[in-house]
């Protein structure tokens, strides 16, 4: 419908149908829901002139998503007890200059749901888990509040949100998926919890703002993993449960600095996994026992020393592809 702006209704409603009140172009304000538990898909679906919304009964999204896909004037958006959300596409191009406000909320089932959206804050403090596209593109998010997140399903979760500075995820226990924060131009420091993680082929690259994240507790670190992160300096203490370094893992990464101890359970260092990390002064291997490795690996166009057990200088000088970077290779002081 066109024209009209303003919609008020009576304190019995407590359901909205599917796409009740979509496409409707000039749309503005709708109050009387207070009485509101259930929507289900597409309610609000195209009406980008509304500008504010509140349900603060409403109880769950069910049916299928884009209940405010295409809302592009929003201020805010008040949904205090939502505690289901189910389908894809929720809040996909959909912009809420303030706080996006969903405390309860347990699990955003569906993907895309933040897809392309304009939304500076959201609380999904109570959230357990993210699926796959849920943030991409949603260039406007700068803070989100992921207390409770324990795991990540699918690929590109927070790709190419730009303007995101900080993620804290004290819990997570899964792996850091393909693409998850790549091109999060913005993003200074990315924290985890105390749970082993595994950092997934490309998943935190392209940062081009990142300067520190801590991995003492990452177990795996894919291909790509980190490569063309321009100022980052700091990786923490690499955990003694890390068994792999990918190829080209922290490539181009020509800020990271000072000495890096590889611990003695890695058994692989990948083609060209420090190339160009031209601010490193040092590595110190802790294996006795050479891991697989390939002969670019350190940038043979380098040369700060590598540090190994004074009992296994022989073996690593004489090891397969190391034997091309002997003259770096000393006993560790």
């Amino acid at each position: 419908s066109y024209g009209i702006t303003k919609i008020n209704f009576g304190e019995n409603y407590t359901e909205i149908k599917f796409y009740s009140f979509s496409n409707c172009w000039d749309l503005e304000y709708i109050t009387g829901l207070d009485n509101v538990t259930i929507c289900r898909q597409g309610v609000f679906y195209q009406c980008p002139k509304l500008k504010e919304i509140s349900l603060p009964n409403l109880e769950q999204f069910i049916d299928g998503g884009e209940q405010f896909y295409g809302c592009t004037g929003l201020t805010s958006v008040n949904l205090p007890k939502l505690t289901k959300l189910a389908g894809n596409h929720t809040f996909r191009e959909c912009r809420i200059e303030g706080l996006l406000n969903l405390p309860l909320l347990k699990d955003p089932w569906g993907q895309e749901t933040f897809r392309d959206a304009k939304i500076k804050k959201i609380n999904l403090h109570s959230c357990t888990k993210l699926y796959q596209w849920q943030f991409n593109g949603n260039d406007l998010l700068e803070e989100i509040d992921l207390t409770s997140c324990e795991s990540f399903t699918g690929r590109n979760i927070f790709c190419n949100c730009s303007s995101l500075k900080t993620i804290e995820l004290p819990s997570l226990r899964d792996d850091v998926p393909y693409y998850c924060f790549r091109d999060c131009n913005a993003l200074t420091s990315i924290t985890f919890g105390d749970n082993n993680i595994r950092l997934t082929n490309e998943c935190i690259n392209w940062c081009r703002e990142l300067k520190t994240i801590n991995l003492n507790k990452c177990i795996y670190i894919g291909d790509y993993a980190l490569c063309e992160n321009a100022k980052l300096e700091s990786i923490g203490t690499l955990s003694d449960e890390l068994t792999y370094i990918g190829r080209e893992a922290f490539r181009n990464d020509a800020k990271l600095a000072g000495n890096i101890t590889i611990p003695a359970s890695v058994q692989t260092i990948g083609y060209k996994a420090f190339w160009n990390c031209g601010s490193i002064t040092s590595i110190t291997m802790l294996a006795t026992t050479p891991p697989q490795m390939n002969n670019e690996s350190f940038n043979g166009a380098l040369s700060y020393p590598i540090y190994v057990p004074a009992g296994s200088v022989d073996a690593y000088k004489n090891a397969s592809n190391w034997r091309n970077i002997a003259s770096r290779i000393f006993a560790a002081p």
